[in-house]
């Protein structure tokens, strides 16, 4: 059930994503992530698979006979990832090596202070979200990293404290819901909850709640603060449209992955939030 297959031949009972519509996973993670590479080598999907995979997970890349031997770029993934931790390679034809399937990490206690940054740059990210609801409007927050480094993480951290002490409503949007889904996470692990439906609710009265970002920009309901995950794969004249609505807007963004370039986000959009 947590298993994502990427693939035209899923055993039976699991759900499977073609490889031309890989790009859904971004922005979530599973411990499992499997592509299947019968139907031809897609440097997108194994991009977009290899970036899903939760911290100590398996990425399993099932190939037919002689994969890579007429594609250099398959070539290459092939010989870097021979022996490449958390990588198994799987014939196609089977039958499939057996590997051991990663743990499930333990659920967080239901403390405010359930999850402490990892990092010190992961701090100081979750410091200056929280700096959004107590500082001066207008004064918008970007974090960029690449992918893996913790952003969304520190999104959920610094609204599940937000949300413990007051009783605000805070709205989160992106790609999808799905790409969104670990700030929703990491916000019901440090408030103690689970999420619902897309929404957080907190003790106090407050909720984290997720609304796709064209409802933001049209009619957005009254929020104390708002956050943007996987910025750079929003069109430029959504983001400023949304600045310009929000006194209180932070986004987070990979400029540097699969999610693009990030090149309209760091060139129009950051002239935008410089102006």
């Amino acid at each position: 059930g947590d298993t994502r297959w990427i693939g035209r031949r899923p055993p039976r009972g699991v759900a499977a994503l073609p490889p031309d519509r890989a790009g859904a996973l971004l922005g979530t993670e599973a411990p499992r992530v499997v592509l299947d590479f019968t139907a031809g080598f897609s440097p997108d999907a194994l991009a977009a698979a290899a970036g899903a995979v939760a911290a100590g997970g398996l990425l399993v890349l099932g190939v037919p006979p002689g994969w890579g031997a007429a594609d250099a770029l398959a070539a290459r993934c092939r010989r870097l990832w021979a022996a490449a931790p958390g990588v198994v390679w799987a014939p196609a034809a089977g039958p499939w090596p057996a590997v051991q399937a990663p743990p499930h990490p333990p659920p967080a206690a239901p403390t405010p202070e359930v999850e402490a940054a990892r990092t010190p740059d992961q701090a100081r990210a979750v410091a200056a979200v929280e700096r959004l609801v107590r500082g001066r409007k207008r004064r918008p927050l970007v974090l960029t990293a690449d992918r893996g480094r913790g952003k969304s993480a520190a999104l959920g951290l610094a609204v599940g404290r937000l949300l413990a002490e007051r009783p605000i409503l805070v709205l989160i949007t992106g790609p999808s819901a799905a790409a969104v889904e670990p700030a929703l996470r990491h916000a019901a692990q440090t408030l103690g909850v689970a999420v619902r439906g897309n929404r957080v609710r907190a003790p106090s009265g407050g909720a984290l709640r997720f609304i796709p970002a064209g409802d933001l920009w049209a009619d957005p309901p009254d929020a104390r603060l708002v956050l943007v995950d996987e910025a750079a794969t929003l069109p430029v004249p959504l983001l400023t449209g949304l600045l310009d609505r929000h006194p209180r807007v932070g986004f987070a963004t990979t400029t540097h992955g699969y999610e693009g370039t990030g090149r309209g986000f760091a060139l129009r959009f950051r002239a935008a939030l410089d102006a």
